[in-house]
């Protein structure tokens, strides 16, 4: 009696008669039997009503009745999630993945759910338990991967996965997008140019075609795209401000107003387009770009986003109008506002992990490491390494003026490296590097040279955080060489508080960990500089900028590169840097940001109290 009752209650669920399977489940538990299920059917069909807190109760319930039932487990973990419970879902959903390991079909919608509970890499864990045959585990296992930071796994998966299925514009989309990510922009256009390929070609496809190609730094190919999007349509905020940055890039200066204009037409809180109307004003626009600010930011109606950049752009109009009180409380609301932002996501910094990473890179790196042979046909590289803001841009701009030398940009290869390297590590494939054959050196050199796509017979790599990781690159490449970039800490303190940065440098929009920032990247240097012998040179961009003929010979001859006086000569006709510095670093070498930070020392005091000493 109680079986069938049970039967039709769930069938009466499986047809949307809540009410209906509400009452027999009710039934079969007055008869006494069936007493896990029924639970478990009542708590589903509660959360379906959105009757949280008994859904949950009766889950609850249900999976104390029987621990060993994999969906009964994840209902309940899916539940908890809905009533804001985080810790307990995911404790929840890893004793379902557990539960359920090996099964494909549980192990997709229990991976989805760790990924909105922000662990990673048990959705990892669970998809790699299983045998995965379908598309779409595939594709999560990838976008799993992707979250955890594995970009190159990802990669891995999607370029797979497209292989099998060439036709498949979802999987050339993802694969475009990860391999961005990765930083290996050849992979990425030839993955979006195959996704619009096989799939119907709109003009917002052109505008994204458009914005990788820029971040490719292939500006001409990028300006093909553009022209496409307008042939088809493409007038929206979006494709005005790629109109901008391309023509800023260019050094049209009119163009890139006109196009910004055109974005805040449509979009008026849209904060890049703000961004680059500020950069290009003359001193006579900038009264009316300041009201203009001060209505979008006073009604508040962007994106949290946006309303940062606006501040940013604010403070930059207020600098410039000598109006310094105000530019500082700018500063203060644009930097609060991404510090509540990562404070929200959890993604804010974290001052015990960045100690016991330096204490390990000390641990691994207490003397120089016989690592690698330097591989023929490969390039030589010049890393430029330091705190961003630092001068990284004008060396390698300088470098780049040299006979022979390519500048190669910033570039995350080496990061990737080295994040792969300690997986590695962990998972025992790898020993420490004291203890790595030739042969393994040759490997992960390898893979830095293919994730570099810049040759040239010198390359520079002007990653400013790879100062974090110059014991392995002396390792990996014996006839590198290391710039690192000193400077005034008060004046990086303040540029690097001007400007919007992503969100991995969490330090940068807070006062205490900008300044422990900094001196946690000078003790790093120090250890390279004391260790490094003649590979590594420490170079203050004060000292280069009072004398840039004396310092950038000293800089040539480091280098093993012949000087040539026209890298001393204004940057105006170089490519561009694709950086904050790129108006700074289109002029000649002067002193005028140099002491900066004297104007802001009794406005901005929390800014520089940390560094008193130094």
């Amino acid at each position: 009696m109680s079986s069938d009752l049970l039967s039709r209650a769930e069938q009466a669920h499986q047809q949307g008669k809540l009410q209906q399977a509400e009452q027999l489940y009710r039934e079969v538990l007055d008869a006494g039997s069936h007493g896990a299920s029924a639970r478990y059917g009542l708590g589903t069909l509660m959360m379906q009503r959105g009757e949280l807190e008994q859904a949950e109760q009766w889950l609850a319930a249900a999976a104390q009745l029987e621990p060993g039932a994999a969906d009964i487990v994840f209902n309940h973990a899916l539940c908890l999630e809905q009533t804001g419970n985080r810790p307990a879902a995911l404790a929840a959903a890893k004793r379902a993945a557990s539960l359920s390991a090996g099964d494909e079909h549980f192990a997709g919608p229990i991976a989805e759910l760790l990924l909105r509970l922000g662990d990673a890499a048990s959705a990892i864990s669970v998809l790699r338990a299983a045998t995965l045959r379908q598309r779409s585990s595939l594709l999560l296992l990838a976008r799993a991967l992707g979250q955890e930071g594995a970009w190159d796994g990802a990669v891995s998966v999607l370029r797979q996965l497209l292989a099998q299925l060439p036709d498949d514009a979802a999987i050339a989309e993802q694969l475009s997008q990860a391999a961005a990510r990765l930083r290996d922009y050849p992979l990425a256009v030839s993955a979006f140019h195959q996704f619009m390929a096989v799939s119907t070609t709109t003009a917002r496809d052109h505008v994204r075609y458009a914005d990788l190609l820029l971040l490719a730094r292939d500006v001409p190919a990028s300006e093909e795209q553009l022209a496409l999007a307008a042939n088809a349509g493409a007038d929206d905020a979006d494709y005005h401000l790629l109109c901008a940055r391309v023509a800023r890039l260019r050094g049209d200066d009119a163009a890139a107003r006109r196009a910004s204009h055109q974005a805040l037409a449509r979009s008026p809180d849209m904060g890049q387009a703000w961004a680059i109307r500020v950069e290009l004003a003359d001193d006579a626009q900038l009264p009316d770009i300041c009201a203009g600010l001060a209505e979008r930011r006073k009604a508040a109606a962007g994106s949290a986003y946006d309303l940062q950049l606006m501040a940013y752009a604010a403070a930059e109009v207020f600098e410039r109008s000598d109006n310094l009180d105000a530019a500082a409380a700018a500063l203060r609301d644009a930097n609060q506002r991404q510090a509540d932002a990562l404070l929200t996501s959890g993604a804010g910094y974290r001052r015990d992990a960045e100690e016991q990473r330096f204490e390990q890179a000390l641990t691994r790196f207490s003397a120089p490491v016989q690592g690698s042979v330097s591989l023929a046909g490969t390039s030589r590289y010049v890393f430029i390494v330091g705190m961003p803001r630092s001068g990284t841009t004008l060396i390698e701009r300088v470098l780049g003026r040299l006979p022979g030398v390519v500048a190669g940009g910033e570039s995350d290869a080496l990061g990737f490296v080295v994040t792969q390297y300690e997986r590695d590590v962990t998972a025992g494939y790898l020993g420490q590097p004291d203890a790595l054959s030739a042969d393994q050196w040759a490997a992960l050199a390898q893979r830095y040279h293919a994730l570099n796509s810049t040759t040239g017979e010198v390359v520079t790599d002007k990653m400013p955080h790879n100062y974090l990781h110059v014991g392995m690159l002396l390792g990996l490449f014996p006839d590198a060489r290391v710039v690192q970039m000193r400077r005034d800490p008060r004046d990086t303190a303040l540029s690097i508080f001007s400007r919007p940065f992503p969100d991995d440098h969490a330090y940068a929009c807070d006062p205490d960990a900008l300044a422990h920032a900094w001196h946690l990247s000078q003790r790093y240097m120090d250890h390279w500089a004391a260790i490094g012998g003649d590979r590594v040179m420490d170079l203050p961009l004060e000292d280069f900028v009072d004398d840039p003929e004396k310092e950038s010979q000293r800089l040539a001859a480091f280098c093993d590169l012949a000087w040539d006086e026209a890298c001393l000569q204004a940057q105006a006709t170089d490519g561009p840097s694709f950086t904050f510095s790129e108006r700074q670093v289109r002029g000649s070498i002067d002193s005028s940001q140099v002491g900066r930070w004297r104007r802001y020392r009794e406005l901005l005091p929390e800014l520089f109290v940390e560094f008193v000493d130094v």
